[in-house]
């Protein structure tokens, strides 16, 4: 049975409750700690979404929490089908995708060893488009955590959304965690900003609410932050991947 862990990140109204958001601020540090957040992207409209991800960790940095840019390279030919699939996930109809593609994704995934940089053990990669998602297996070898930051679409643009996710899914399935924002309404009518995590190997879906009011303020920092280090945490006695492998042995930071 899936497990929901919620929290909602109100500004403090009162002392308890400034106590509380203090806790979850260090809980996130002491589980962030020590490690990089990387922001991986590859095509433009990943890099605007890796670069916004950074600024809401940067409050981190005085707590040893480190972000970095994982900016990964590609040929003409790996870089045009990305786009083609990003275009897809962000809800444009669906192209023609066989097995020339299939070939195209396949050497990505062989050769993604060398395309994860300075990625150290236990660190977190947030991937941020099609094309960086296919490192999930090597970022998993490496003993890092992989996260993808997937977009929402409406219903209506569901079709391209989907053909894409199914292309890219045997490539794809190493993924520790799928983190995703959208806006809501709360209880008496609120306006809320989400962000969840689907952690499908633990079966755990970590969710921070946030009041539409200050969606731009320290709680959208404290929320994405939060949210990752319930990743970790969710992955700590378990595998980098769950139980779909062994945990790499690797050296102590």
């Amino acid at each position: 049975m899936t497990s929901l862990w919620m929290q909602h990140l109100d500004p403090p109204a009162s002392a308890r409750r400034m106590r509380s958001l203090e806790s979850l601020r260090q809980r996130a540090v002491d589980e962030l700690g020590g490690r990089t957040v990387w922001c991986a992207a590859a095509v433009s409209s990943g890099q605007a979404s890796a670069r916004r991800l950074q600024t809401f960790l940067q409050w981190g940095g005085g707590g040893g929490v480190a972000c970095g840019s994982l900016e990964v390279a590609a040929d003409e030919q790996l870089r045009s089908l990305a786009e083609r699939l990003e275009a897809m996930l962000d809800g444009d109809a669906p192209s023609q995708l066989g097995g020339a593609e299939r070939e195209i994704c396949a050497e990505a995934v062989r050769r993604s060893e060398d395309l994860v940089g300075a990625v150290g053990p236990d660190d977190v990669v947030v991937v941020h488009d099609a094309l960086t998602a296919l490192l999930a297996q090597a970022l998993r070898e490496r003993g890092a955590h992989a996260v993808w930051n997937v977009t929402i679409v409406a219903p209506a643009h569901e079709q391209g959304a989907s053909a894409a996710r199914t292309f890219l899914r045997s490539y794809t399935s190493p993924m520790d965690a799928y983190v995703m924002t959208w806006a809501g309404e709360a209880a008496h009518g609120a306006q809320v900003e989400r962000i969840a995590a689907l952690m499908p190997s633990a079966d755990v879906v970590a969710a921070k609410e946030i009041p539409m009011p200050y969606a731009d303020g320290e709680p959208r920092l404290l929320g994405w932050s939060t949210v990752l280090a319930d990743v970790v945490h969710g992955d700590r006695d378990e595998s980098v991947g769950g139980t779909l492998r062994p945990r790499p042995a690797v050296p102590m930071r």
